[in-house]
């Protein structure tokens, strides 16, 4: 049976958790210049909890909903990001659960939801 000890899981999971933003963006980026400067419509500082048990398995951290993000350019909205501007990586993307046109200079929300690695199978 595959085992990845919950510890080894938590560690790459802290990394996630020391995202410095979060983004939103008209597509789903693959690197750190689409999500902060491509794609991006928009960006708050994150705020990421600990590691813990994620259902069916293995580990999540829980990035907290947003209120008032800051929309810095006009178009649609269809992914997320976390990014961290020490050593320029892009940790995460996910898309939303339904895209939202946005305008520049506006504000957006975004719910809770989980960055999660599942166990080993």
């Amino acid at each position: 049976m595959p085992l990845i000890a919950p510890s080894a899981l938590d560690a790459a999971l802290a990394v996630v958790a020391a995202a410095t933003h979060q983004q939103i963006c008209s597509a789903e980026p693959t690197n750190f210049t689409e999500a902060t400067s491509t794609f991006r419509l928009g960006t708050n500082t994150p705020s990421v909890g600990s590691a813990g048990n994620a259902s069916p398995d293995g580990r999540k951290v829980t990035v907290a909903a947003v209120t008032s993000g800051s929309v810095t350019a006009t178009g649609t909205a269809s992914h997320h990001s976390l990014t961290n501007s020490t050593g320029s990586v892009l940790l995460a993307a996910k898309s939303l659960s339904a895209t939202q046109a946005v305008v520049s200079s506006n504000t957006y929300s975004l719910t809770a939801y989980d960055v999660r690695i599942p166990a080993a199978v």
